[in-house]
């Protein structure tokens, strides 16, 4: 009986012990976003420089990784909070001058991941956890495609992010 109750209490510590958990380095306070004075429109492209590293099996090309990052960094964040009105994918050179300006993505993802973990995760239906270790290294070039009284060219210029 004793043999039970102590595989009962090790089998619900495991399960007590799985979950996930996040965090990002030191205690960031919370910032307020700008108020825009106008929303721009912007076309956007992916870099040939841009390199999409995953060292288990990669089912994308760095191209298609490029277009994902800038769709949860330009529709999430900027688009959101008013930084710019519209946002249109275009192949790498075939900039139109339909928007405001024109922005590349260059620099590097790199994904860390290790296979044995992820499949004895999967063996013990997730309760050993695995960790993927994500790095970003994102260069945007913006440039300015025209010039207007709306956008004073005293006050833009292109700009490396």
């Amino acid at each position: 009986m004793k043999q039970i109750i102590r595989l009962f209490a090790l089998g619900m510590l495991l399960i007590l012990m799985t979950g996930c958990m996040t965090f990002s380095g030191d205690k960031l306070s919370a910032l307020e976003p700008l108020k825009p004075l106008i929303s721009p429109t912007i076309e956007i492209t992916v870099s040939k420089d841009y390199q999409y590293d995953i060292d288990v099996m990669q089912v994308i090309t760095s191209n298609k990784d490029g277009r994902m990052v800038n769709k949860r960094v330009i529709e999430t964040l900027w688009k959101d909070n008013g930084y710019i009105s519209d946002s249109t994918y275009v192949k790498l050179g075939a900039f139109t001058s339909n928007a405001d300006y024109n922005l590349t993505l260059s620099g590097n993802h790199i994904v860390d991941s290790s296979i044995a973990m992820q499949i004895l995760s999967g063996l013990t239906l997730t309760i050993i956890p695995y960790t993927v270790d994500q790095e970003y290294n994102l260069v945007y070039k913006l440039e300015l495609k025209f010039r207007s009284s709306f956008y004073p060219q005293k006050r833009l210029r292109n700009i490396d992010l």
